[in-house]
């Protein structure tokens, strides 16, 4: 992953959770906790999550990273609803949001959880009635908005329905969902849809619907709450073996690329090669999570391997730091022989966390792998 994608609270919560092992009870609970502080402490308190993505003051009304893994997309979609509700205090900031709202490409805070529910009710919806209530139920309020904010410019008041398709196809929103949902194509069926709402929006005794109304605050502050409850209920029941997938999946691919920026690893083979053999590792576990069922995953005692070859890792990147930081005068190809025994019998070793340490001062002290019998 990139180095801004692993600043964030899911990456670190998931690099804890290795410590787990195979153990997906405790991640469990580890994560009920977590979910339960993220409620009382931040969501009661309006405090954004710490870590985790906020809108700035140049964006219009931020947006979720639908290509994050989909824990961090609702903890996303939290922050994003308590800085909305932050705005609507501000009469001024408040519509400067709502103006702004159809510049977005996910102005509802769709997640994809969501967008695959819409859209596998979408494909089986049978008749073409029911596609069109799963239609409106998934891009309405957003269509509804861009319309609105299309007409209230004088210049656009008496302007053709096709005017404004091509105005709404244009859009940042259209641009990404038709890309995602099969819900969202430029064909007649969409088109029809799009002309349902605008004649909708068009007639002012229908322009007060059950949509939401981005110009109002009342609207504005139930949807939100209604969004962040609906998270918040997922967060807190996602399946142990769903929680143990993806915050094992996160927390071995971050704690292998964060360990890969290592110079030690560039600049020393031995480390480099010890890395090389670990990322390998994790690739197959990776591959094999992906197409596992509940009932493998619950029986996988590979995962143990996993976090131990990590722990071994780190400390032989942390050993060959440290001896590149103390030993300036010392050519690397001197670091490197000193580290070649210390990586190949420390990867070869079942270690326990307080022999490691023991052995680990031992080689400072000595500086050697043979007086410190790691052979």
């Amino acid at each position: 992953g990139k180095p801004e994608e692993e600043e964030n609270l899911l990456t670190y919560l998931s690099l804890y959770t290795l410590y787990c092992g195979n153990n997906p009870r405790a991640i469990a609970l580890l994560w009920r906790r977590f979910v339960l502080e993220v409620r009382l402490t931040f969501w009661e308190g309006r405090k954004p999550i710490p870590r985790v993505k906020v809108p700035t003051c140049g964006e219009c009304c931020g947006t979720i990273d639908l290509d994050a893994p989909l824990l961090l997309q609702k903890m996303e979609l939290i922050n994003i609803c308590i800085w909305r509700l932050q705005r609507t205090n501000d009469a001024s900031l408040f519509e400067a949001t709502a103006s702004r709202m159809s510049e977005s490409e996910n102005p509802d805070l769709l997640t994809m959880d969501m967008v695959k529910e819409f859209d596998n009710m979408f494909l089986t919806g049978g008749n073409k009635r029911n596609r069109r209530e799963v239609w409106k139920k998934m891009h309405g309020n957003v269509v509804r908005g861009i319309c609105k904010a299309f007409m209230k410019n004088p210049g656009n008041s008496a302007l053709e329905f096709d005017t404004f398709k091509a105005h709404f196809e244009n859009s940042p929103y259209f641009k990404r969902f038709s890309k995602l949902s099969t819900t969202l194509r430029g064909d007649r069926f969409n088109y029809e849809c799009l002309q349902g709402i605008w004649s909708s929006v068009a007639d002012s005794a229908a322009e007060i619907d059950s949509g939401v109304d981005w110009y109002r605050v009342d609207h504005v502050s139930a949807h939100l709450y209604k969004k962040v409850e609906m998270a918040l209920d997922w967060l807190e029941n996602v399946t142990p073996h769903e929680l143990f997938r993806s915050m094992h999946l996160t927390g071995v691919e971050a704690a292998t690329s964060m360990l890969g920026r290592s110079r030690a690893v560039k600049q020393l083979e031995p480390v480099g090669r010890l890395w090389r053999e670990t990322e390998k590792q994790v690739g197959v576990w990776v591959a094999k999570l992906a197409k596992a069922t509940l009932k493998e995953l619950g029986k996988d005692e590979s995962i143990i391997g996993i976090c131990r070859q990590l722990q071994v890792l780190e400390v032989t990147v942390s050993v060959a730091e440290s001896l590149m930081q103390k030993l300036t005068f010392v050519s690397e190809e001197v670091i490197a022989m000193l580290l070649d025994d210390f990586a190949t019998n420390v990867a070869g070793r079942v270690i326990a966390g307080s022999d490691l340490s023991c052995q680990v001062d031992k080689f400072y002290a000595k500086g050697s792998p043979e007086e410190c019998g790691l052979h």
